[in-house]
């Protein structure tokens, strides 16, 4: 489906590959992922992640150095300068932080204080998907109207209020409320997805698109990895020791890191309503008499 309807999208570039940049950038994201996915298990105080967290800051502030000096940079730094790309970059680190924190903590919730098979978990888990796809075609048809601002507020807010409601699961909740609020979450993500992936890039040049993208791509990463990382690192100090079993001081645990996650998402509403929707005029109903579609960016 997508090879007959995705439209592939090239700019004609003779600027020379950024060697230094890649170097560089690969550094900051490997020692980043790494510091940040292995610190809740290795202890944020082991030498090996505190070496890592050095490397990651000492490789993210040298590739900022270098990639504004330079003509043609592998990742263009000065478009975040951009007020909408640089705000939308933002928002997107708390949309992906919280929903990627959700999806880790609630399938190790279901799975440690619930007792559910990884089957049993998945069944649970999966209107999260239904949500996104139901939500997906309402929003990308009043997002013209309304613009990225409020788009974005609605869906992080209902994804804070959501994840705030994860906080009151225990023993005795039905699976079938536990989906509800999956697809309830789902809904609210597809908000910040869609709002993201249209208006981020309005103000963005076509010969910019591809940096732009690679940008986009990098802050979603790092978010996602973010969220995962702080959940752990909440869950596994809250945890008695044994890991915990079914039992109220395990809920508790999974508690805290539920809401900690909803006022990450909150936080990202706070950003989003910094962003002006004249910002985007392009993606709005004035420029656009038919619904949003959004578009892959090559």
């Amino acid at each position: 489906v997508g090879a007959l309807m995705l439209r592939e999208h090239r700019e004609r570039s003779e600027s020379p590959f950024d060697l230094q940049g890649f170097v560089l950038s690969g550094a900051f994201l490997a020692s980043l992922l790494y510091t940040l996915s292995e610190g809740p298990t290795s202890g944020w105080g082991s030498p090996t992640i505190a070496t890592t967290a050095i490397v990651s800051l000492a490789a993210s502030a040298a590739l900022v150095w270098w990639e504004r000096r330079i003509e043609h940079p592998m990742l263009d730094i000065r478009l975040l300068q951009q007020r909408l790309f640089g705000l939308a970059n933002l928002t997107q680190v708390f949309s992906y932080a919280s929903f990627l924190g959700l999806l880790f903590l609630i399938a190790l919730c279901l799975q440690q204080a619930r007792g559910l098979t990884p089957l049993e978990t998945g069944l649970t888990v999966f209107p999260e998907a239904l949500g996104v796809v139901v939500s997906a075609q309402v929003v990308g048809r009043i997002y013209p109207y309304i613009g990225p601002r409020r788009v974005l507020a609605l869906g992080l807010t209902a994804g804070s209020v959501t994840l705030a409601a994860f906080a009151t699961i225990d023993a005795d909740t039905s699976l079938w409320t536990i989906r509800l609020m999956m697809f309830a979450a789902g809904a609210a993500v597809a908000c910040s997805f869609v709002a993201l992936q249209v208006g981020t890039f309005a103000a963005i040049s076509p010969a910019d698109s591809g940096r732009a993208s690679a940008i986009f791509t990098t802050f979603g990463h790092a978010g996602s990895a973010i969220g995962v990382a702080l959940a752990a690192t909440v869950l596994t100090s809250r945890l008695p020791r044994g890991g915990g079993g079914p039992n109220a001081e395990t809920f508790r645990a999974f508690h805290t890191g539920f809401r900690v996650l909803a006022l990450v998402a909150l936080a990202g509403s706070v950003v989003a309503w910094f962003i002006r929707d004249e910002d985007a005029a392009s993606t709005l109903r004035t420029r656009a008499p038919r619904a949003v579609e959004v578009e892959a960016v090559s």
